[in-house]
């Protein structure tokens, strides 16, 4: 039983591999974080008028075939290395789309989690398991319950959260050269004010933004178009810390 059961995780491990190999471009009718991180460079580029759903359709292969037109790919509407390579390093700035000629240099995104490691380290993990269970039987697994843990940690309750929105999010401060003590709807400039597109979140709403705190729509900005918002801090310094990102805030009210 033992030795069936080693067999069937191999036979896992491979089919994990065959996967990963299999995963490196995305087409129409995929669906997965992977798409939703694709469209959320398209949005940032403003080739996609739509949410980012994580589902690969006929909107989202326009979109990356205007891109592989205007930068000079293959136009198939695939996001295969290049075409996700290129337009990943156009969403974070680190391109120049309007310059930018095949054959210049792009940086490297960040490499995937090693997928097929991690799934050949839990079944490894449940083998040595069998095997310790085999060996020892009489040894009873002990898990510790909540109350055992409430001691050791601090048990915290979220914030009553309204209706989630997905963003790109920069950061902005008054005392970056050049900036206003006040924002567009005549308050001062400082952290727990937000630039938005008023067409999206309207000026006035109240929201909640994960690590950053609750915060309210003051300000707008020339860049802050469709899910774009501009975070408020009091220094440059937390600006840089902060960078772009891609999030989900919550309207408060």
């Amino acid at each position: 039983m033992v030795r069936r059961l080693i067999w069937t995780l191999i036979l896992i491990i491979a089919v994990s591999v065959m996967n990963a190999g299999n995963a490196a471009a995305l087409k129409y009718g995929d669906k997965g974080d992977g798409v939703k991180e694709v469209q959320e460079y398209l949005i940032a580029q403003c080739l996609l008028d739509a949410e980012a759903d994580g589902v690969y359709g006929s909107s989202t292969v326009q979109a990356i075939k205007d891109f592989q037109s205007a930068l000079g790919l293959e136009v198939d509407g695939v996001c295969g290395a290049q075409t996700y390579k290129i337009l990943r390093a156009a969403a974070y700035d680190e391109i120049d789309i309007t310059t930018f000629k095949l054959g210049d240099y792009v940086p490297e995104p960040p490499a995937p989690p090693k997928t097929v490691n991690n799934a050949v380290n839990s079944v490894l993990g449940i083998v040595d398991n069998i095997y310790t269970t085999y060996a020892v039987p009489e040894e009873p697994i002990v898990e510790e319950t909540p109350f055992e843990l409430a001691d050791e940690y601090e048990i915290t309750s979220e914030p009553e959260l309204g209706r989630a929105i997905r963003v790109e999010a920069t950061a902005y401060s008054r005392m970056e050269p050049g900036m206003s003590d006040y924002t567009a709807t005549g308050t001062f400039c400082q952290r727990g004010v937000i630039a938005t597109d008023p067409s999206v979140i309207p000026l006035g709403t109240r929201v909640y933004i994960p690590g950053y705190g609750y915060a309210v729509a003051e300000d707008t900005g020339g860049a802050i178009i469709g899910h774009k918002i501009d975070v408020a801090f009091d220094t440059v310094e937390e600006c840089y810390e902060f960078g772009r990102q891609f999030i989900e805030i919550y309207i408060v009210d």
